[in-house]
């Protein structure tokens, strides 16, 4: 099974917990011992490796390592490390500390947190937890149970992708532009046409009870109210995983190859669990940090299938809201890491309402916005697939200030309504011009037109209003003008 080394006996994954979970002293009779593993982890890391996790370092003499600051912009480096004495320093912008201040900055976690993000990218087995009740200790256990089964079952869908009954799954895939390499990075597999068999592989890590509490299964009522016997949630689906920002799979998300009214619903997702909480978790930020960080901004789409397809084509500091508005928990989440997101949704109306109530959202929280609407009226993911790399990015380089748009709705939810009215203006104008040469025709048959008879529509448009108007008058008076000096020479 692919996942994490098994943690030597007498530990607990700590990955399961939040920092006051592990350094919280009404939870952990052992708080004395923090600063003691905190000191301990220092020791045992090399700050340059760290380091290196997140920037790229050049060595600069016989001890120090220069690169580009991530904490200010500059061309020029002057962010240190210092391999012996295990310190940064950059001279442009002052910041300094040890590796757990540059995490701590970098990720924008709290100390506790930082500690352990160094333990962990070090393998450094974290302190064993106590825990101040049974429920409490319970509850931990569960997660633990949990994420196991996630990563169990994350691998079996893996395996039935790449074998027989994955072959359809695999061509459509590759219709969708999916290679081998972005499967893999995203860990995309396939929940065969069976009732048992994901129960049957996970029976043996959890009892029933802990198999109903992760999702990955369905009950049907009985008559009596009860719950019937679990079968499997995600068949004949392509399954996609959600994970946590520590890069642990918690949830699916699976999309069926058939079609027709047996084929169910497009997507069927993981249910509320004591892991996942939809609202709370944002598609690809596990992948997406270190790149938003370094761009300066987040890319935020409606669809998981946009944002894979553009972070597999080199866009990758995009994340997805997984087809909903944003919430107050995501939005703190984002500004962890970033206060700038340009927001590209789908152009229908559900991605227009999805849109304008994130937009609201981030508006209130003092994010700067800008927004992104593609030609055609195409999704990001068709988008970048049939005009390629750069149209996208210059698209998203032209994107506007949300203060810029008078009524998000407007122009992107009721993009066929707008279209249709500068339709009518542009025709108006077409029938305009046409009856006033056919007037000036009658009147003087001999004369040659001053000007084309069908108006040209990209001009038309980007003139404004009202010199189109006051054009359209000089030219009705010129047309009257002739019209009466041909009466009077009649």
């Amino acid at each position: 099974m692919r996942g994490r080394s098994p943690l030597p006996a007498g530990r607990v994954d700590l990955s399961v917990w939040t920092s006051e979970h592990i350094f919280r002293g009404s939870a952990v009779r052992d708080l004395p011992t923090v600063s003691d593993f905190a000191q301990s982890v220092k020791q045992q890391v090399d700050i340059v490796k760290i380091v290196e996790g997140y920037i790229r370092l050049r060595k600069a003499g016989a001890t120090n390592y220069s690169g580009l600051c991530p904490f200010h912009k500059e061309k020029s480096p002057s962010f240190n490390v210092h391999a012996v004495r295990q310190f940064f320093h950059c001279f442009g912008c002052g910041v300094s500390g040890d590796v757990f201040t540059f995490v701590g900055r970098i990720e924008n976690v709290s100390f506790p947190e930082a500690v352990r993000t160094v333990a962990q990218k070090a393998g450094i087995p974290l302190p064993k937890r106590e825990f101040s009740s049974p429920e409490e200790a319970a509850e931990a256990r569960m997660r633990g149970k949990l994420l196991d089964l996630h990563e169990a079952a994350a691998s079996y869908f893996e395996e039935q992708l790449r074998g027989p009954e994955g072959a359809l799954a695999r061509e459509y895939l590759a219709g969708r532009g999916m290679t081998p390499d972005g499967i893999r990075t995203f860990r995309i597999g396939y929940g065969p046409d069976s009732f048992g068999a994901l129960r049957d592989r996970l029976s043996g890590m959890a009892d029933e009870a802990t198999l109903r509490a992760s999702g990955l299964f369905s009950s049907k009522e009985q008559g009596d109210g009860s719950q019937g016997p679990i079968y499997d949630r995600f068949r004949k689906r392509v399954t996609f995983p959600i994970c946590n920002e520590s890069g642990r799979v918690i949830a699916f998300t699976a999309r069926t190859l058939e079609s027709g009214e047996k084929a169910g619903p497009k997507y069927v997702n993981s249910p509320e669990t004591p892991l996942y909480h939809k609202g709370e978790v944002l598609f690809n930020l596990d992948k997406a940090k270190s790149a938003i960080r370094q761009a300066g901004y987040a890319l935020l789409v409606e669809g998981q299938m946009d944002c894979i397809s553009l972070f597999l084509r080199g866009i990758q500091h995009v994340i997805a809201t997984s087809g909903t508005a944003f919430t107050e928990q995501q939005v703190a989440i984002l500004k962890r890491h970033t206060q700038n997101v340009v927001v590209n949704f789908d152009p229908d109306a559900a991605g227009a309402n999805a849109a304008e109530k994130s937009i609201a959202l981030l508006t209130e929280e003092g994010f700067n916005l800008k927004l992104v609407t593609l030609d055609g009226g195409l999704d990001p993911d068709r988008f970048i697939r049939e005009r390629g790399v750069e149209a996208y990015t210059q698209a998203v380089m032209g994107a506007r200030r949300q203060s810029e748009f008078d009524r998000v709705k407007q122009l992107v939810g009721e993009r066929a309504a707008t279209g249709s009215l500068l339709d009518e203006s542009r025709n108006a104008l077409g029938a305009s011009e046409a009856s006033r040469d056919a007037a000036s025709s009658r009147c003087s048959p001999g004369s040659r037109s001053g000007g084309s008879t069908s108006p040209r529509a990209p001009s038309a448009s980007r003139r404004p209003r009202s010199r189109t108007r006051s054009a359209t008058r000089r030219s009705a008076r010129r047309s009257g003008s002739r019209s009466a000096s041909t009466r009077r020479s009649s």
